[in-house]
């Protein structure tokens, strides 16, 4: 099994890194949007990044809402390193984040192919479908407590 690390960007570098990363999926693999997927609130969060060695296999992001809730978004892992647990470490770095924050809920928008992951991490369905990018996505909440 490879050895993932997952930390907190905070260079520039890395960045841009998790940009290109995130172009590859969503831009090039799922048809969004390039205008869309870099957008004003990346200013404003916490970014993580997974690395395998010296690659970049992973990034998501975490984004303050309100007093006790923060949304995680734009989860991305490299086509080649899905199924080896990359998400679930993402999830588990952004709500350690979360956490010493001082949230107590997190919410995010799963792509509906990726519900049944998000279940497994403690995610609980919430709403109806709705069309993002014309893609499926359903409200997901994880209580903290």
């Amino acid at each position: 099994m490879p050895k993932f690390t997952v930390t907190e960007i905070h260079t520039t570098q890395d960045q841009e890194l998790a940009f290109e990363l995130r172009t590859r999926v969503f831009v090039k693999e799922q048809g969004v949007n390039p205008d869309h997927e870099i957008d004003e609130i990346d200013k404003h969060c916490i970014h993580v990044i997974t690395r395998c060695e010296k690659m970049i296999v992973g990034t998501g992001r975490l984004i303050w809402k309100e007093k006790s809730i923060c949304h995680i978004g734009r989860m991305a892992v490299d086509r080649g390193w899905r199924k080896f647990g990359v998400g679930t470490l993402m999830l588990q770095k952004l709500e350690k984040i979360a956490l010493e924050n001082n949230y107590t809920e997190i919410h995010l928008h799963a792509q509906t192919h990726a519900e049944e992951f998000y279940i497994k991490n403690g995610f609980i369905p919430t709403g109806e479908v709705f069309l993002d990018e014309n893609i499926t996505h359903i409200l997901m909440v994880k209580n903290l407590n």
